[in-house]
């Protein structure tokens, strides 16, 4: 839906062939994930700090900016390199996303909720990143405005999904301190938190 009204007024760009990749990517990504639950509880909004409300407006806006940026301001014809480079973006994204949430089966939730059973997932991609699903969700949509070639919606996903990213990690962190102390913080010491480097 967010794709069809970002695009009001120019329809005709919906048979463009990169349209046609996000629609398919973003049904991919979409159904590869688990039930989503939403629902506050005042617990868990606490632990949460609101990053899962702030992840979702800030991936729509990044997405509807793009095909506005796009397709009224600064419309290219396909870009190969770029085309092929946002590509693999999504493509590894999701499949990276996909591994994470695999790895850690039951414990995958959308809210950071801490379990009576919590266990620390140091396998898979959780040997080298603490928080890999979202790493992949991070090449998605960063991979969204390479595709279509706009400068203005790669700034404002990397500088806002970065920011929103960093306040739920920021959560998360300090909720599996709490519970696993210094094991999580020897952890922490070992691995990369978003992306190598940081």
């Amino acid at each position: 839906m967010r794709i069809v009204l970002s695009l009001l007024g120019n329809f005709r760009l919906l048979s463009d062939p990169r349209i046609l990749i996000l629609i398919f990517f973003t049904g991919w990504l979409i159904f590869s994930q688990p039930e989503f639950a939403i629902r506050k509880h005042k617990e868990i909004n606490r632990q949460d700090q609101n990053s899962l409300e702030l992840i979702l407006v800030c991936s729509q806006l990044s997405v509807i900016l793009t095909l506005i940026d796009w397709s009224y301001f600064h419309f290219f014809p396909v870009n190969f390199k770029n085309l092929i480079i946002g590509l693999c973006l999504l493509f590894s994204g999701i499949v990276f996303r996909i591994w994470a949430i695999k790895t850690l089966g039951h414990f995958f939730t959308t809210r950071v909720v801490c379990r009576p059973d919590q266990v620390l997932i140091i396998t898979g991609p959780y040997k080298y990143f603490r928080h890999p699903s979202y790493t992949g969700a991070l090449m998605v949509f960063l991979g969204v405005p390479v595709l279509f070639s706009s400068v203005v919606g790669f700034t404002f996903t990397f500088v806002f999904m970065g920011l929103a990213y960093y306040r739920r990690i920021k959560a998360e962190e300090e909720a599996l301190i709490k519970i696993f102390g210094d094991e999580y913080s020897n952890y922490m010491k070992a691995t990369f938190g978003l992306v190598p480097g940081i």
